[in-house]
């Protein structure tokens, strides 16, 4: 199992840390929170939870696509 921290699931999905905070706890409408394991202060992330969410966030973009052209 490999973990990663806030910067390098920052850094993979592409966006701020203050995004990357907000996904965490629910702030962003339309996107599941993503699963984290809390150490103290400290936030780690699977890499293979990772990777399950932005499969889970693909096919809510692709079924909502799919809902706008009919």
């Amino acid at each position: 199992m490999e973990l990663l921290g806030r910067r390098e699931v920052a850094k993979l999905l592409r966006v701020s840390p203050g995004t990357l905070w907000a996904i965490v706890n629910g702030h962003r409408p339309g996107l599941p929170p993503l699963p984290v394991i809390r150490v103290g202060r400290r936030q780690l992330f699977r890499r293979e939870a990772v990777e399950e969410w932005l499969l889970k966030v693909e096919a809510r973009s692709l079924c909502s696509a799919d809902r706008s052209k009919s």
